[in-house]
Formats: structure tokens, sequence, C-alpha cells
């Protein structure tokens, strides 16, 4: 029985896979996610289908309200760099003492690059930026079972201009939380 299972949920991923959707897994330890990613990496570079949308556990994410917003402002990263800058690193601080307070609560970060690059390099980094926001978060003490990430890479920019001003606003990192 045990194998039916594993030859069906292997089926059943697979055919998600091939039809440009996801299931999103659970990761409850970093090495667990960064093995997902490596793979995700892989499979980028040798052009294969990556999932963009993904369901998460019936999680519904949503923007925070407006007093959190102040809290949950947007990650922003240098052109081709998912390093955390200084007024990274201070509001993620402040989005750990939330979380601690708030222990029900999960958090989703979604990666976002601007149009220069390919898709695929864009998807990569957009996953790159994610990540860093989760590693500090989980340096910070927020288990990693709360924290979910995404990339969309150039594919859902807040600012469609094309021009200096705009990419540096597609550049970022973008909190949502659990309802």
């Amino acid at each position: 029985m045990k194998v039916f299972s594993m030859i069906m949920s292997g089926s059943l991923l697979l055919s998600l896979c091939l039809c440009g959707c996801s299931t999103f897994r659970k990761f409850t330890t970093d090495k667990e996610y960064d093995d997902h990613i490596k793979q995700a990496q892989m499979a980028a570079i040798k052009g294969e289908n990556i999932p963009l949308e993904m369901l998460v556990d019936d999680i519904i994410f949503a923007e925070p309200s407006t007093e959190e917003k102040s809290i949950f402002s947007g990650i922003l990263f240098n052109y081709n760099s998912y390093r955390l800058g200084k007024d990274a690193i201070s509001t993620l601080e402040k989005v750990a003492t939330w979380l601690k307070r708030h222990r029900n609560v999960r958090l989703m970060i979604e990666g976002h690059c601007d149009e220069r690059g390919s898709r695929k390099y864009n998807l990569i980094l957009g996953e790159q930026r994610a990540l860093s926001v989760r590693r500090y978060l989980t340096g910070l003490g927020i288990s990693p079972a709360r924290l979910y990430t995404i990339t969309y890479g150039e594919d859902k920019p807040v600012d469609t201009g094309h021009n200096k001003k705009a990419w540096a606003k597609n550049r970022r990192a973008h909190l949502l939380i659990s309802q």
C-alpha cells in the first residue's frame, strides 16, 4: 500500500509540474528547502517548466492591514543582487518582532525582479531574494515552518515603467501574511 501511495504521489507531482501548476510543499528545515531550490534552479537551467502559482496548504495570504503596513514594507534589492541592505535588515527585525508576538501568523515571501535579464535568470534571482529574507528571519528565531517563498521573477512588476526608477521598485521581496 505504501509503494502504491508513493507511485501515485510521484505521478501526481509529475503531472502537476507538466501542467505548469503545483502544490506547495512545507519545508521544516533549511537543508530540505535548499535542496528543493537547487532542483528548481537546475530545471530552469535545463529549460524545464517551473511552476509559478503555488497553493499553500489552504492558507490564504493577503496584504497586511493598514496599521501593519509600516512593519511589512517591502524589501528592496540592488541590481543583480539578493544581498540584504541596511534598510532591509531594519525592516526584517521589525517583522520578526511582530511575528514573535503573533505566533499563529505565517508569512509568504515573494521574490521579484525588474524586466532586465532572461526570464529563467529572473526566476532564480527572485527565488534567491525570497530565500535571503527567509534565512534572515530564521536567523532571528522565526520557525522555518511559518515561512513560505515563491518567485515571480519579472512577471508581477509593481511599476510597469521601463526606466531606472521603475526597475528599482520592482527589485523586491514582497511580504504577505496569513489570514
